[in-house]
């Protein structure tokens, strides 16, 4: 599949949100150094700007495509929960239909990492 001049596979499960340009935020934030690499990446990112976000609030689930995890037929692995204090920001992701809960014999523990500011 093509995209432009980039060449990707195409495999989309993002739900749509705001599509203001997030460009330079997003490559701002990359580890991309070289100008060629910058280019493409730009070029990627506008070409999906309907599907990316530089806000959480804007991320939601969506129901355009269903995904299955296949596990075969192995155990479900439960690891403990760590100990920290994320019930506050999982009830926040939970209102703005970010995650769902869930009934599954698999489980881990989730691992919440603030944004860097800068």
């Amino acid at each position: 599949m093509q995209q432009g001049n980039i060449p990707y596979r195409k495999s989309h499960a993002v739900a749509l949100v705001r599509a203001e340009s997030p460009q330079p935020e997003l490559i701002a934030h990359s580890r991309v150094r070289e100008a060629v690499e910058k280019m493409t990446l730009a070029v990627i990112l506008r070409d999906f700007t309907d599907v990316l976000s530089t806000l959480d609030e804007d991320l939601r689930r969506t129901r355009v495509i269903r995904h299955a995890i296949q596990t075969g037929d192995a155990k479900p692995v439960r690891c403990f929960p760590r100990r920290i204090l994320y019930y506050q920001q999982v009830d926040e992701m939970l209102r703005r239909d970010a995650v769902e809960l869930s009934s599954s014999h698999w489980a881990s523990p989730i691992i919440l990492v603030k944004k860097d500011e800068s």
